[in-house]
């Protein structure tokens, strides 16, 4: 009688785990710095420092113009790279560049 030798199977190899995705970092603070300096260098601009402004209705509407441009810009700078960044990061530079385009429209009709 042969005693049969019994073969261990080998154990499969580990299959590497897969990476998590990287996650974009966004930079939301040189985004509003930026989208900053362009509505203060923009106040700057032009020939005249008159706003043209005849009424209050216009001064209104001219004040918000300023501020629906910071949220162009800003509109611009999320598809660029505020998208990546926290939810804070997000609110607080859309507040920030709002803010900043009502105060340089109420400055341009100063």
């Amino acid at each position: 009688m042969t005693m049969r030798e019994t073969v261990k199977p080998r154990p499969a190899p580990e299959a590497p785990e897969p990476e998590a995705p990287k996650e974009k970092k966004g930079y939301p603070l040189a985004a509003t710095i930026i989208v900053s300096l362009l509505l203060v260098l923009a106040l700057f601009g032009g020939r005249d420092n008159d706003a043209g402004v005849s009424s209050g209705a216009e001064s209104i509407g001219f004040i918000l113009g300023w501020a629906f441009a910071g949220v162009f810009l800003w509109g611009i700078a999320w598809a660029i790279t505020i998208r990546h960044a926290s939810r804070g990061w997000k609110w607080s530079s859309f507040a920030t560049v709002v803010a900043l385009g009502l105060l340089t429209g109420l400055a341009r009709l100063a």
